[in-house]
């Protein structure tokens, strides 16, 4: 068995429909209404097991792995020509049009490298900027090769190589880039509109990994020091830190554990505090992060609750990975899907039918990429 064993059970198959429904409703909702998200529920769940079960075997039966990495150069160059041609045609700056995400971070990004405050100016939608000071950092080459949605590009490629050295087999991983790609609206829109929620959360998992598994006896500080300005991004993935404390713990030890960490923390405090510290009532992006707090006035203290339990869940999950029941990509997973599904429901509730709107930004990617990982067959050698 290689490949499609990431899938072997009938139960992971709709598991991962579950990961491709939540991470593309509320695009699918914004184009098509509700009628349209049953619809799209129904079809994963009929064409996910019969694509691993059916499809799957075949592909592996009868490509080999240098033929998938052939397929899998042509697809990236298909997304390349994608990319260049459709992406000027969302980006015209116009309301309701594109994202403006992308302009955000090149905004924020040519203001710090010319010593200004980067979040005194808003997007072209008058929105504030939302991505925290590392981000400005990580996007800084692509932003000097013109646009920060060129990340875009970089971050897809880095996703099929995690894929393929998790799987070990290329064959796995192409198949996993496809069904992701074939089946997600969300994830298709946000990588040509140009957002960054793609590059954010690979580079959050890229850089976790790499202090786990980079063989090197520096790769996994200058790792560290990645993951500190991914962590100086959106906050909320800080969840995931306690469990990559405890995975850290059990592969290397408490001692390495709480080194790396702390050269994490230490980095995204180092970059996120001489912005906040000075603008601690008006820092943008927090400003931005406590939207969840738009419905309090539905349930009362609902953002507390919200924050409050995610924090508690992160613990658990943490506990578990500890004791060996669980696993660094589906903790990962599992808490933004709590996290986003406790925001849906809220909004749900909100107008009083089923509501995946706060979902059409792309957010549920920040579920799926991680649940694409965790399906795909672990390595060996995971610890947690």
């Amino acid at each position: 068995m290689l490949g499609y064993a990431w899938m072997k059970l009938a139960r992971r198959d709709l598991l991962f429909a579950a990961a491709l429904f939540l991470g593309s409703s509320g695009t699918v909702q914004q184009y098509l209404g509700l009628a349209g998200v049953a619809a799209y529920a129904v079809g994963l769940s009929l064409v996910v097991p019969v694509a691993v079960r059916t499809a799957l075997p075949w592909f592996e039966r009868h490509v080999s792995e240098r033929q998938a990495l052939i397929l899998a150069g042509v697809t990236f160059v298909g997304l390349i020509v994608a990319f260049a041609v459709i992406y000027p045609h969302a980006n015209v700056h116009t309301q309701g049009h594109g994202s403006d995400r992308d302009d955000a971070a090149t905004i924020g990004t040519r203001r710090l490298f010319h010593g200004e405050y980067p979040y005194a100016w808003p997007t072209y939608l008058g929105n504030m900027i939302s991505q925290l000071p590392g981000a400005f950092i990580l996007d800084a080459p692509f932003v000097a090769m013109g646009s920060s949605a060129y990340q875009n590009v970089f971050w897809i490629a880095v996703l099929f190589l995690l894929l393929r050295w998790w799987a070990r087999d290329g064959r796995a991983a192409l198949a996993a880039m496809w069904l992701v790609l074939a089946l997600s609206p969300a994830l298709l829109r946000e990588y040509l509109n140009g957002g960054d929620v793609i590059a954010n959360t690979v580079a959050m998992l890229a850089f976790m990994l790499g202090v786990l598994y980079l063989p090197t006896r520096y790769s996994p500080a200058a790792a560290a020091v990645g993951l500190g300005l991914a962590l100086s991004w959106r906050p909320n993935l800080w969840y995931w830190l306690p469990l990559f404390v405890v995975a850290v713990v059990r592969r290397h030890g408490w001692r390495a554990a709480l080194g790396y960490t702390a050269v994490s923390v230490a980095v995204c405090s180092a970059v996120t505090l001489p912005f906040y510290i000075p603008h601690r009532h008006d820092f943008a992006p927090l400003l931005t992060a406590q939207k969840v707090r738009r419905y309090d006035d539905v349930v009362p203290r609902s953002s507390i609750i919200v924050l409050g339990t995610s924090a508690l869940l992160a613990l658990a999950v943490a506990w578990r990975m500890l004791r060996g029941r669980a696993s660094l990509l589906a903790g990962c997973a599992m808490l933004q899907a709590f996290l986003l599904g406790f925001v849906v429901v809220l909004a749900s509730i909100s107008v009083g039918k089923p509501d995946f709107s706060p979902l059409v930004l792309a957010y549920g990617l920040f579920f799926l990429v991680p649940a694409t990982m965790a399906f795909v067959r672990p390595r060996a050698s995971e610890t947690g």
